[in-house]
């Protein structure tokens, strides 16, 4: 056998070995594809049947926070009838209390000149009207404090006022005296020109109230003051003292508006001295915040910073977004 035969035997020996190996890494290939294939079948399909579970018992979750996070704010606005209903008869249990202390009054002033004789006297006594009584309506809490210093001047005049003032969730967009009865014009004119000299940065305006004349629901000389929802009793000063205190962990602020990202702390510095400039009597801060999406820092203005009561700071809320001081403001509680 020449040289030449035996290497090409060698090589189709070489070959045949190298296809017998090549055979053997593609049924082990296939060994393994079959296994992976096992895997999948007896391990990742219980997996993503657990995934499906977890998902559907989301789902499920999320419709009941729906469900609840409506029940809630039903419960909120049922709430807050009450609430104003419970203001309602709170101001008229105040004023039937006056209404019998004037009647004692007058029970005992009566009696006192029967007893001395003085008949006629009596008489004039028993025939004097009750005095006039003044509801104060208000369209926040906030203007509890100009409630109170109105309330102050009208008694000055002999005006009798309950102490509660009643909050309303409507009403004019200027501040109205009110009175029910043509008969009584007199009576409110008396009573206006006691609101104007008594308050004369206040805008009134008079409001006969028809329907009412023969109404049994309205005691005679019975009037009603309806305040701007605009209209409060603070400055700057006194609006930062009651309103801004210190950042701690569950306060509240209420912001104003929140600058874009990128915005320099010395473009927020100017955007509240705008502020400031524009509603003198508020008091208008910056705050920075963080940006959890990016990372960068933020800046905005609040108007109100550090309350710890919650109704409050959403009573801010509403207020300046109604008098479009900060259209869309919002309260939000500090992280704990």
């Amino acid at each position: 056998m020449s040289e030449k035969q035996i290497d090409v035997n060698q090589a189709f020996e070489e070959l045949r070995k190298g296809s017998i190996y090549s055979l053997i890494f593609v049924v082990l290939g296939v060994a393994f594809l079959v296994g992976s294939v096992y895997y999948s079948a007896t391990r990742l399909s219980p997996l993503e049947e657990q995934i499906r579970s977890i998902s559907k018992d989301i789902t499920l979750k999320s419709q009941e926070l729906e469900l609840k996070t409506k029940e809630i704010e039903k419960l909120e606005n049922t709430r807050d009838f009450l609430e104003s209903e419970a203001n309602i008869l709170r101001a008229n249990k105040d004023g039937l209390l006056l209404e019998i202390q004037g009647l004692e009054d007058k029970l005992s002033s009566v009696k006192q000149k029967v007893e001395a004789r003085d008949y006629s006297e009596a008489q004039v006594e028993l025939e004097k009207p009750l005095p006039a009584r003044v509801y104060i309506h208000i369209r926040s809490i906030l203007q509890n404090r100009l409630a109170g210093r109105l309330a102050g001047k009208l008694s000055e005049a002999g005006i009798v006022v309950p102490d509660t003032s009643i909050l309303v969730d409507y009403g004019p967009k200027q501040s109205q005296l009110r009175y029910f009865r043509r008969a009584e014009s007199a009576e409110a004119q008396k009573i206006m020109a006691t609101l104007q000299s008594g308050m004369p940065d206040v805008a009134w305006n008079l409001s006969y109230m028809e329907g009412f004349e023969s109404s049994t629901d309205i005691r005679p000389l019975h009037f009603e003051v309806w305040l701007d929802p605009c209209k409060l009793d603070y400055d700057s000063a006194e609006w930062q003292s009651a309103f801004v205190g210190n950042t701690e962990p569950g306060t509240w602020h209420v912001f104003a508006e929140t600058l874009p990202i990128g915005a320099s702390s010395g473009e927020a510095e100017q955007r509240a001295r705008n502020l400031d400039a524009a509603f003198p009597d508020y008091r208008f801060k910056v705050m920075s915040t963080q940006s959890s999406s990016q990372g960068n820092r933020r800046y905005a203005i609040v108007v109100a910073e550090g309350l710890r009561d919650a109704g409050l700071a959403k009573a801010i809320a509403k207020h300046v977004d109604l008098c479009e001081i900060a259209p869309g403001a919002y309260a939000r509680q500090q992280p704990g």
